[in-house]
């Protein structure tokens, strides 16, 4: 397995964290989703998770994706997309700001993977919104004063 990170810091986190025993069958690599440093045709899947939101430029990085992908290979997603239309209350824990945050709706997400070639959706992408009270919890939370940011790196 390979885990692709922009991050530097998670990338040397993932190469000396020992503690589950994984390490020789794991490789971290430093780089960006939108010019993979791998072959054509190297991996027989992808998957990401809560990553694309921070990706502006989703054609690259889908491009990317069907690059490196063997004839066949698969793509799985575990990605926050953008529900209804509304808008997005920040902070959130991807972004401070809606500088760092590229959320698409669903339905357009769908369209434009399609479009680099994957199809044949066997699942759904579904979405959960959140609920109004939680929505008003974090209002009150960043009108005390009490809102903790992310310590990742902005993207």
């Amino acid at each position: 397995m390979t885990v692709l990170d922009l991050t530097p810091t998670f990338v040397m986190q993932g190469r000396v964290d020992r503690r589950v025993g994984l390490s020789d069958l794991v490789d971290f690599e430093e780089g960006d989703g939108t010019a993979m440093p791998f072959a054509d045709a190297s991996f027989d899947g992808v998957w990401t998770q809560h990553s694309t939101m921070n990706i502006a430029d989703k054609d690259a990085l889908y491009t990317e994706i069907h690059r490196v992908l063997t004839p066949g290979g698969r793509l799985a997603m575990h990605e926050v997309m953008l529900g209804n239309g509304e808008a997005v209350d920040y902070p959130m824990p991807w972004a401070s700001d809606p500088r760092y945050s590229f959320l698409r709706p669903a339905e357009e997400m769908r369209n434009l993977i399609s479009a680099h070639g994957f199809g044949n959706w066997p699942g759904s992408m579904s979405h959960r919104r959140c609920s109004p009270s939680s929505t008003a919890a974090r209002e009150a939370r960043r009108a005390s004063g009490a809102v903790r940011h992310s310590n990742r790196r902005e993207r």
